[in-house]
Formats: C-alpha cells, structure tokens, sequence
C-alpha cells in the first residue's frame, strides 16, 4: 500500500525490517521499487540483483523486467547527465540569453512570491489531470527539414483525428495518445524514412508543476510580463536528472536517450494556469547526436457541453531541433476539440492500440 502511495521512505523501511525477519525473496523486489522512486538507483540495483540469484532477467515476469529496464535507464541517466564534469550541467540563464520570448518582461526583486505561484498552479495541474475528459481533436502536422545554411530543403503537411485518452489505471498520470486519419482508421504520421522528424506528448507538458513532482525541478521566479493581453508570472525551471520520474524519449535508429528539460512557463496572475511554456534540453547527448531541442508550447482554454470547468491545451505547438548537423522543425496545430464518447467513437474508431506520453516524445530519422 505504501508502494501504491508513493510513500517511497517509508515503503523502504517497512521491506527492510521484513528481509531482516526472513521474508521472502519477493520483499527484495519490492524494495528495489521503493528505493528505485525515492531516487536511490545504486540501492535499487544492489536491491535487483539479490533479488535475481544469477537468474536471467530475460526469464523473468514482465513486473519484473519493467523494474529492471528502470533501473537501467536510471543508469544511463546517471552517465549522461549526474556523472559528468558540472559546467556540461549547468542551466540556461534565460535572463541574459537572447529570448524573444521574454521581451518586455519586469525582472522580479526578490524570490518571494515563489512559493505561493508554485503552489496555486500545482492546484491548478492537479486538477486538470484528475478531472481531464477523454477528448479528440484536429491535428495538422507540418514538418520541415533545413539545411546547415537555413535552406528549407522539404516539408510535409499530415492531418490527423487526434485523441486524449486518460490512463485507467487511477494512479496513473499524463495522459495515452492516438492518432487516426480523418477516414477513422489508425494511423501515424509518416515521414521517417524521408528524413523529417516525428514529435508528440505535449498535452502532459505541464505535469512538471504537478505536485507530485515539483521536489523534482528547480524553479526561480523571473518576473512579470504581458502575454496577448493577459498579466503573467514567468517561472524558470530546470529538471534534476538523478530525482526525476518524468523525461522524454529521442529516438536515432535504434538507440534512444532519455531527456530531460529546462524551460520557462508563464502563468496567469489571475487565474494562475500555464498559458505559454518553452523548454529545452537540460544538456546536448553526443550519444544520439543531438544537439538542441526546443519546443514552444501556446495553450488555449476549451470548453464542453458537458463540463462546466474549462480545460487548457495545447493550441498551437513547435518544436526545433539541430540533430546531426541538421536542423528539423514540425509545428503543431490543434482545433475543433470535442469530448470523445461513444458517438465520437463511430465517426473516428475504436483505438486499436495506444501509447502513454508522460512528456514529449521526439524520434528522428537515423542516417543510412
């Protein structure tokens, strides 16, 4: 019950006094849960092992291999991005880099209102994914591909029934995502094997403020700006690798790293919701040769019939990347949100097979 709680500390504590009265290998396992959530990944693995005996971890239940593979991207993690000389680490300071985003912003005296922002937009977050509706929506996909000069060397234009399914499980976060042509069959944007880029996950990009996970970033409050209109707190926030649960995915082929971002969020001073967020990549990763990602993310408020609180999504999405000596941009357009229900279901079909995005999920084209 602890481990469901995501008690971490104390599930620990429970299953070590348990393997000191004799209980069975399977307290191991558990543990190695326990100690792998509370960011103890060395413990976890030690953890792992006595719990294997020498077995093969390939003959084992897939609980178990799940626990494992963790592990183990926990340790590329901690090679990439923990272990490494500190000045590759280090956060954008946003304030005095060239972002056009932040032009007309008042720098903050102080770092007091903080707590209280960091605390209402959690409210906030937490809200919106304990009460988020199944929805489908408009998606038109536009992709580029650049040459080291600028040159738009191609594009392509896809569009796409985009659906938002909520986990089933009731602990669960972040949210499954489905693509169907606008005939209602399953699809997925194509344009791999041409060399352009396919992205997606940006309707959890705020779980970064959840709760749950704040203990996991560093935040600084930057000030105050005007965005369309609308007074806004700016917050930095950067991610620490060896404590973060949440991360994308970048994809060269068949080698993939887990990233992890820096960024900026404007907030309503008003209504205290996430309008606008910016994040980049925490650090380049030689490994599949990336070098930059930035991805720019406006929300818009939706309503339904059904509902009577609104809903902020993305509206409009754009990520950039320098991969490879290349630059690939795609840009995402949302519109025409609708529940999706039973009726919507006869229109766009029953999913067939989903996938969970906890944040963004970037794949490029590999070289040949």
């Amino acid at each position: 019950m602890e481990l469901l709680m995501q008690n971490w500390a104390t599930a620990n504590d429970y299953l070590g006094a348990a393997e000191a009265a004799g209980a069975s290998p399977d307290a191991r396992l558990l543990r190695s849960e326990a100690l792998l959530g509370g960011g103890n990944f060395d413990g976890a693995n030690q953890e792992m092992n006595r719990y294997l005996d020498g077995r093969d971890i390939k003959t084992m239940p897939l609980p178990v291999r799940q626990i494992w593979a963790r592990i183990t991207d926990k340790k590329k993690v901690q090679a990439a991005y923990v272990k490494v000389k500190p000045k590759v680490n280090e956060s954008i300071d946003y304030l005095h880099h060239t972002v056009p985003e932040l032009k007309g912003l008042v720098p903050a005296k102080d770092q007091a209102p903080l707590d209280s922002v960091l605390t209402a937009v959690g409210k906030n977050v937490e809200t919106y994914f304990r009460n988020f509706p199944n929805t489908v929506s408009l998606e038109e996909i536009h992709q580029e591909k650049l040459s080291h000069k600028g040159k738009v060397g191609g594009t392509m234009d896809q569009k796409f029934h985009y659906l938002c399914l909520t986990p089933t499980e009731e602990t669960g976060l972040g949210f499954n995502e489905y693509r169907a042509s606008l005939s209602g069959d399953e699809g997925q944007p194509r344009g791999l094997s041409d060399g352009f880029m396919l992205t997606s996950g940006f309707a959890s990009a705020s779980l970064i403020f959840h709760p749950a996970y704040q203990a996991e970033s560093t935040f600084r409050y930057l000030g105050r700006q005007n965005v369309n209109g609308s007074d806004t707190f700016v917050i930095a926030f950067a991610q620490k690798p060896e404590k973060a649960r949440l991360n994308g995915v970048f994809k060269m082929g068949d080698t993939s790293m887990q990233t992890f971002s820096q960024g900026l969020a404007w907030v309503d001073s008003q209504s205290y919701e996430i309008i606008r967020m910016r994040t980049d990549l925490l650090k380049s990763l030689p490994e599949v040769r990336l070098e930059k990602e930035t991805t720019e993310i406006d929300f818009g408020e939706n309503h339904f019939k059904s509902t009577a609180e609104g809903f902020w999504l993305p509206r409009e999405v754009k990520v950039s990347v320098d991969w490879n000596g290349k630059t690939l941009r795609n840009k995402h357009e949302y519109s025409d949100f609708k529940l999706f229900n039973v009726g919507a279901s006869e229109k766009v079909g029953k999913p067939k097979e989903v996938r969970q995005s906890s944040k963004e999920d970037t794949t490029p084209q590999s070289p040949n």
